[in-house]
């Protein structure tokens, strides 16, 4: 049984959960999150460096209000070194000098931020990925299948995954001349990637958190996804956010204990996003037995650690680097999504079926937890069917804007 609830961190050194140094006070309720508010002590779990902060406010404002010319972000958590690229270098300074401000002294005093000119911005790259997906679904007959595109952080070009680069030719004909002179054909590189596969979690009571396990309501289905984050719209009503490829619009949703707790009633493709209408709470799951406050979204930028907490990966799978910040891919639906690539090591799973839809975050600085994606599906095997050694998420910003939604938070 999933056991204690905290709304506040203390004491925290590193952005991963260690399990196994949790400590374990007399069990409470999952269902009673006010007596179990205060219980035990959750140790080992850290806070955000002044890098990452620091990371976090550039892209948030980057995103914001410099597409045009923004092109990505890398993290070096050793060095304390933010480097952002970007089209225009006096955009770029504008935009580190808005962030810094924004900051704290110490925060700027153990961080640097080398600016770096790139060839192409993220708008520029998401415009030519476009024409890429388009002439890839006229190649499909011919035995080609574009499995997903890297947009890199340095803004360099574009890396096509196929499955076969050598039977690439015709379409990077017509990327070229759909492209034309938006993005150098020699930009595109075409390499051999792997498919991407969906990876389609015990008694929760309302308020329900994110990161219960959930099914289809119609018949008890034998596989199961996850809850993400608490979400509401303008008008107030409360969702829990999960993955679109999980359920259609108007399936009833099903905690594991049977119990039905609502219907999906919107979805986005893009973002793989789906929110159903249910009770629920500004907590998340962050193990089989804490549950933690939710204080804002953020995006994630290369080289950053994460965690999800789907309920297939027992407790959890953290220490998950952010090794391409801004993905596309087409999964076993054949919709095309976009968001990040994570990876722990190799021959490590990071992701398993029945983890779909379910939370992925970080801890901030102030303890508290930063809701950061929403596990959609995984590539090259671990445990054939089972797991897998990279993760795909959707980026939680950009799919509670799709939806009209906003975060629930403590």
């Amino acid at each position: 049984m999933r056991r204690q609830h905290r709304r506040f961190l203390g004491a925290l050194a590193t952005a991963v959960i260690v399990a196994s140094v949790l400590t374990t006070p007399a069990p409470a309720s999952a269902g009673d999150p006010e007596s179990s508010r205060n219980a035990g002590q959750a140790s080992e779990l850290a806070r955000a460096t002044p890098v990452q902060v620091v990371a976090a406010k550039i892209g948030e404002i980057a995103e914001r209000s410099y597409r045009n010319s923004f092109a990505g972000l890398k993290v070096d958590r050793g060095t304390g070194r933010v480097t952002l690229h970007a089209t225009d270098r006096g955009e770029a300074d504008q935009l580190v000098g808005r962030a810094l401000a924004s900051v704290s002294a110490a925060q700027r005093a153990t961080t640097s931020v080398d600016i770096r000119i790139s060839r192409y911005s993220r708008l520029q790259m998401e415009k030519a990925s476009s024409q890429i997906w388009k002439a890839a679904t006229t190649h499909r007959a011919a035995g080609l299948k574009v499995y997903s595109i890297v947009l890199p952080s340095d803004g360099r070009g574009l890396q096509v995954r196929v499955n076969d680069p050598k039977a690439a030719e015709p379409l990077s004909q017509a990327v070229a001349a759909a492209v034309g002179s938006a993005m150098a054909p020699a930009d595109i590189e075409y390499v051999a990637g792997s498919p991407i596969h969906n990876v389609s979690r015990e008694s929760p009571s309302a308020p329900y958190p994110g990161g219960i396990p959930i099914r289809w309501g119609f018949e008890a289905s034998s596989w199961t996804c996850t809850a993400a984050f608490g979400v509401r719209n303008p008008s107030g009503t409360e969702y829990l956010l999960t993955a679109e490829h999980c359920y259609d619009n108007g399936d009833d949703i099903e905690a594991m204990d049977g119990d039905n707790i609502g219907e999906i009633k919107a979805e986005n493709d893009l973002h793989d996003a789906a929110i159903f209408n249910v009770n629920t709470s500004s907590g998340v799951w962050v193990n089989d037995d804490y549950v933690f406050d939710v204080r804002s979204g953020q995006y994630s930028w290369d080289g950053e650690l994460v965690c999800q907490s789907g309920y297939t990966s027992y407790p959890n799978r953290c220490q998950i680097e952010v090794v391409n910040e801004y993905v596309q891919w087409s999964d076993d639906s054949g919709k095309v999504r976009r968001g990040v690539e994570g990876h722990r090591c190799a021959g490590c799973p990071s992701v398993a079926h029945g983890d779909s839809g379910g939370p992925v975050w970080s801890i901030r600085s102030d303890g508290f937890v930063a809701a950061r994606g929403i596990v959609s599906a995984g590539s090259v095997p671990v445990e054939e069917g089972v797991s897998y050694e990279y993760i795909l998420w959707t980026e939680v910003p950009p799919a509670l804007t799709a939806l009209g939604v906003s975060l629930q938070t403590s």
